[in-house]
C-alpha cells in the first residue's frame, strides 16, 4: 500500500497518490500475513504515539476488542482510520472487521470501468469505494506487481484524505484530521 499511497514519481508514470506527505510504516503482521489482534492495537498505538494524520490499514479479520479499543483511541485523538472492506463479496453483509466500526472509514474495491468489483465486501458500513482492481505497485525485492483487492484501494482512498487534509491547511483551516473530515 506504500507505493499506492506516496510513491514518488519514477520519471516512469509511477507515481503514488499523495507523494509529497511522508509515510511511517508500522509492520503489524508476520511475513505470512497473519497476526493477533494485540500486534495490530500495538501498531495502531505507535502511530497515535507518533502523531499521525492518518493510518491506512489494508487487512482483515474478526472482531478484536484490542483493535476497536486501539481505533477509538486513534478517533480520540483525532486521526482518520481508513481500512479495508475486505474481499469476501459480492454477497450483502460481507463486510469484515475493522471495517465493520463505526470509528474507520472502511473502503471498497471499484474496476476500471467505475463498477464495484465481484470480490469487495458490501454492507452498511462502507463508506467509500476506490480503484482495487488490477493496479499496479512497488512489490517485494524492489520489484513490482499487479494486485487486486480492497488492500488495493484503501491507500487510494488514505491518500485522498491526506490531499484533502493538505488543502484544508493550505486554507488556513484548523483542526483535527478528523474534525476536517
Amino acid at each position: 500500500g506504500g507505493g499506492i499511497l506516496g510513491a514518488r514519481n519514477d520519471e516512469n508514470g509511477g507515481v503514488g497518490v499523495a507523494p509529497e506527505d511522508g509515510i511511517l510504516c508500522g509492520k503489524v503482521l508476520g511475513d505470512n500475513g497473519s497476526g493477533s489482534g494485540g500486534q495490530v492495537a500495538a501498531g495502531v498505538h505507535w502511530a497515535i504515539d507518533m502523531k499521525v494524520d492518518v493510518i491506512s490499514m489494508s487487512l482483515g479479520g474478526s472482531d478484536d476488542p484490542q483493535i476497536h479499543a486501539s481505533l477509538k483511541d486513534a478517533a480520540h485523538a483525532g486521526i482518520v482510520c481508513v481500512v479495508a472492506a475486505g474481499n469476501s463479496g459480492p454477497g450483502p453483509n460481507t463486510i469484515e472487521y475493522p471495517g465493520r466500526y463505526d470509528e474507520v472509514v472502511c473502503v471498497g474495491s471499484i474496476n476500471k470501468q467505475r463498477q464495484v468489483s465481484k470480490f469487495s465486501s458490501r454492507g452498511p458500513e462502507l463508506d467509500v469505494i476506490a480503484p482495487g482492481e488490477k493496479i499496479l505497485s512497488c512489490y517485494l525485492n524492489r520489484g513490482f506487481a499487479q494486485l487486486s483487492g480492497t488492500s488495493m484501494a484503501t491507500p487510494f482512498a488514505a491518500g485522498v484524505v491526506l490531499l484533502f487534509l493538505a488543502a484544508c491547511r493550505k486554507a488556513g483551516l484548523s483542526g483535527t484530521p478528523r474534525q476536517l473530515l
